[in-house]
């Protein structure tokens, strides 16, 4: 796809989810669809949703960068390629949609479902280093909404 496309991949699920469930960036699937946490990446979720009694649906799910675009496999053109695609997309703020789901959805607990994801939420890199920890959602998101008093103190992130 090229950068220029302009459709947005909206986050959705319960208005009133516990659990928001934020990844990197939407799948081909997910752009056909529009919405996020639909195709493989549903089929996934729900699997694992259901191996722990709870049910998929009643959670929201979005993406940290709301367009598609296929990220270099070589780790070390990854960073780049993410700033020159975020500076490709300005003014419209990633942050600032994902910060203000999360004030509309209010949940109790986010899974950051990868690394830029756990970046961006937590303020700390290494998701694989983080994964399973319960940690406080990071300031740059609360300031991103425009209304930081306006997210829960107590929500949590998990990577």
């Amino acid at each position: 796809m090229p950068l220029s496309t302009p459709k947005l991949v909206r986050g959705h699920g319960a208005e009133d989810a516990k659990i928001m469930i934020v990844t990197d960036y939407p799948s081909g699937e997910e752009y056909s669809s529009g919405k996020a946490g639909t195709g493989f990446v549903q089929r996934r979720f729900e699997s694992q949703f259901r191996d722990c009694n709870y049910d998929f649906g009643r959670s929201y799910i979005t993406n940290l960068y709301k367009r598609v675009f296929h990220l270099p496999k070589a780790k070390n053109q990854q960073a780049d390629y993410i700033a020159e695609y975020e500076q490709a997309f300005l003014p419209q703020k990633y942050g600032e949609i994902v910060a203000n789901e999360i004030i509309e959805v209010s949940p109790n607990v986010i899974l950051a479902a990868g690394e830029y994801a756990c970046r961006y939420l937590t303020g700390r890199k290494q998701i694989l280093k983080q994964r399973g920890s319960i940690l406080p959602l990071s300031e740059i998101v609360k300031q991103d909404s425009g209304q930081p008093n306006a997210i829960k103190p107590h929500i949590r992130v998990i990577p």
